[in-house]
């Protein structure tokens, strides 16, 4: 089970007056925690990582205060269990409401 958090750097290029491009780069830190049966006992394990993360989107303003944003973000060797580590590819989509 992955947990952590993320700070990035965000740059906004703006295509039209309602479609904006973005990118994103910066580190992630995270920590994983292994639960597991191994003959007939219960072990548990926790191992942190921190890396790269990176990212690139669109988002466009349906209205002054709702956008819709739609993101992909790569974070580098995200997961870690024992020597293994395997990266997080994440698509997200989102609604933004500006106050």
């Amino acid at each position: 089970k992955p947990s952590g958090f993320n700070v990035a750097a965000l740059g906004i290029y703006p295509a039209s007056k309602e479609i904006e491009l973005f990118g994103k780069l910066g580190m992630h830190s995270t920590k994983t925690k292994a639960n597991f049966d191994y003959q007939g006992q219960g072990v548990s394990a926790s191992f942190n990582s921190t890396g790269l993360l990176a990212g690139f989107g669109v988002q466009y303003k349906f209205t002054t205060n709702l956008t819709g944003r739609i993101e992909y973000e790569w974070l580098n060797k995200a997961l870690r269990v024992e020597d293994r580590k395997g990266d997080i590819n994440l698509v997200t989509a989102s609604l933004i409401y500006q106050f």
